[in-house]
């Protein structure tokens, strides 16, 4: 968890209070994030799921604002993630 005056930074693993859901209803943001869920709006258990497989981190200003994606790249050496 990173803390600073404004921001909160920490990782998600389930949507318990159903702020991830309401971020990613837009589907304006979905396009701009290149975002694809097989349903919309994203069901429960499909954003659960997705929260789970990948490194997602909430970004907190007292309410969810935004998410930080972050994915291992293969090739790298050594290992690395990217946003």
């Amino acid at each position: 968890m990173i803390k600073t005056k404004r921001l909160v930074i920490k990782s998600l693993t389930a949507d318990n209070d159903g702020q991830v859901a309401k971020l990613v209803s837009d589907s304006q943001l979905l396009a701009a994030a290149h975002l694809t869920f097989s349903t919309y709006p994203v069901t429960s258990f499909e954003l659960n799921l997705f929260l789970q497989s990948v490194h997602v981190y909430g970004i907190y200003q007292q309410q969810l604002i935004g998410l930080l994606l972050l994915d291992w790249v293969a090739d790298a050496d050594p290992p690395a993630l990217e946003l």
